[in-house]
């Protein structure tokens, strides 16, 4: 199909929709609004896994289009709420997409570039990327993203950013809960240490016939770390739920890949491979409890050339309690979102120390 605002393409699984009107800074013009919408049906309707929304040159995008906006002041109300339900429409489609969706804020995305950003499952963005909810210095109300804002941030935080209109940058919006994850943070990679764990590791020491291959279905390569409940991951009732388990299911995966011997900043660091999580998934069985010993059994599942999925089962090492089961899925990127395959020598690693089940 093609389109006049946006680039479409699909690769291993991967649909990435840019916003493609570099010289306006990718804005919001009704005819984009038109593409985006039918680039994400033809992405829903296509084999794709993931879809990555992103933009071309500097900017992500600027918001609405300066020219659409000035022929707004010469519109009849019912032409106006038309205009609405057509901006209204885009965020739907958005938001209620039925496969994970990822922004790649590459530079600015401020006014409804904010909200395109946001509303993606989830969003990550350059140390430089900028964000503003600045609709009130032209005297509009951004009353589509605002409910939007309102859910993620809660009323206090938005008003500050909705009544003042100010520009914040990636760091702070990662503070605020808006930005999943800053392309240089490494932060990620530090929460293992929080635990001096005792580990132990599991290794299937069959190899695959010939050279590695591009999919590794059904690899089965497993490590298991033993944390310690701390009484800051409680609910202050001594108990913890849901939320915990998703950081230790990262706690296990970071043990994993070292055991296989790779670390998170070296993987990033010297060979330019980032592996952010695209899509998770947590189902809850029982409660933890404060100073419970735990025991994290991650399993690398299958590599699919740029996608990998893992598997965790958290349980109480004393009776062996099953607590939690997850999966993981993530994308394999550059340091500027670029989807990428993983490495040869990964590959070559995880089918050397790997099975392939029957």
């Amino acid at each position: 199909m093609d389109y006049k605002t946006v680039l479409y393409a699909e690769s291993q699984g991967i649909a990435t929709i840019t916003l493609n009107r570099p010289d306006k800074r990718n804005a919001i013009s009704y005819e984009l609004i038109d593409d985006l919408i039918a680039a994400l049906k033809q992405a829903a309707a296509s084999p794709a896994q993931v879809i990555i929304l992103t933009g071309a040159g500097k900017a992500f995008c600027s918001g609405m289009d300066m020219e659409n906006l000035k022929q707004l002041t010469g519109r009849s109300d019912e032409q106006n709420l038309q205009d609405s339900v057509t901006m209204a429409s885009l965020f739907r489609a958005l938001y209620d997409f039925p496969k994970p969706t990822i922004a790649a804020v590459n530079g600015a995305a401020i006014a409804g570039g904010t909200g395109l950003a946001t509303q993606c499952d989830f969003t990550l963005a350059v140390p430089e990327a900028k964000f503003g909810y600045t609709e009130v210095r032209i005297g509009f109300v951004p009353g589509i993203v605002s409910s939007f804002l309102i859910a993620n941030i809660g009323e206090k935080r938005a008003r500050d950013l909705l009544l003042t209109g100010r520009i914040f940058g990636a760091e702070e919006a990662h503070r605020l809960g808006l930005v999943n994850e800053i392309s240089a943070d490494s932060a990620r990679c530090q929460r293992q240490r929080r635990h001096p764990p005792d580990r132990g590791f599991q290794r299937r020491h069959h190899r695959f016939p010939g050279e590695a291959q591009t999919h590794l279905d059904k690899i089965e390569i497993i490590g298991e770390t033993k944390l310690r409940v701390r009484y800051a991951e409680t609910d202050k009732m001594g108990v913890v739920y849901h939320s915990n388990f998703v950081i230790w299911f990262e706690v296990g995966r970071v043990e994993l890949l070292r055991q296989l011997g790779f670390e998170y900043t070296n993987m990033e660091k010297d060979d330019n491979c980032h592996i952010p999580v695209v899509d998770l998934r947590v189902r809850y069985k029982a409660p933890a409890q404060y100073d419970d010993e735990i025991l994290v059994r991650t399993q690398l599942k299958n590599v699919r050339a740029s996608l990998m999925h893992f598997t965790y089962e958290v349980f109480r090492a004393g009776d062996q309690t099953l607590l939690a089961t997850g999966e993981t899925m993530h994308i394999i990127v550059n340091d500027k979102f670029e989807i990428v395959p993983l490495p040869e020598k990964y590959l070559a690693a995880f089918a050397g120390r790997g099975r392939q089940n029957p």
